[in-house]
């Protein structure tokens, strides 16, 4: 599962920025990745996008187990449900595995394999996790840091919080120095990117 970046304000997943980036990552890491539309603001309001983003999920798992969408019951595993995203995507994508830990869990009966955050846009003094972080259910986890993103500091104590936590394990980190935010989306083919997506494909 895949929920892409624009501040909950613009882009889309039917962009050629996100479809290519996208295809990369399925080639390369031999995965089926499913990217999800939400509503955006100003015309619907938070927390529309997130619970779009909740149900697209749930959608998922209960129809890789089941017909009629026989392109996921052929090629979808849920033994290896990864949930990931960039910068406001990656934020939703944390409250996705939030939502499992407070609600009944997901359709068809499926875990989290992996939450991988690429440059979460993370805002305020505290970080994400704060007193609910116990409650992020993913079996793993990696957040991905650029050097020049002002969401920097708050991306390593996301982590860092988290570490400390009771989660029970390592928050896998990977980060590119004199990099903007989200660099790799408009510049595939500059080695940091290459680098990158090779750090995010072989998070399996």
């Amino acid at each position: 599962m895949f929920y892409d970046d624009g501040v909950f304000i613009i882009e889309s997943t039917f962009t050629l920025l996100y479809h290519a980036y996208l295809n990369m990552v399925a080639a390369k890491a031999h995965v089926v990745a499913v990217p999800v539309e939400y509503r955006l603001v100003p015309k619907h309001q938070l927390p529309a996008a997130y619970d779009d983003s909740w149900q697209a999920l749930n959608w998922v798992t209960r129809n890789t187990t089941s017909e009629p969408e026989s392109w996921l019951w052929d090629r979808g595993n849920l033994s290896r449900l990864f949930v990931a995203g960039d910068s406001a995507g990656a934020n939703i994508a944390h409250n996705m595995a939030m939502r499992v830990g407070t609600e009944d869990g997901l359709d068809g009966g499926a875990a989290i394999t992996g939450l991988l955050l690429l440059d979460p846009y993370f805002w305020g003094k505290e970080p994400m996790v704060g007193r609910r972080r116990t409650r992020v259910v993913s079996s793993r986890m990696a957040v991905t840091s650029s050097g020049l993103d002002d969401f920097r500091p708050q991306d390593l104590a996301y982590a860092a919080v988290l570490n400390g936590s009771g989660w029970g394990r390592e928050v896998e980190q990977y980060e590119t120095p004199d990099e903007r935010h989200v660099y790799f989306l408009d510049r595939p083919k500059d080695p940091n990117s290459v680098k990158e997506l090779a750090f995010v494909t072989s998070f399996q």
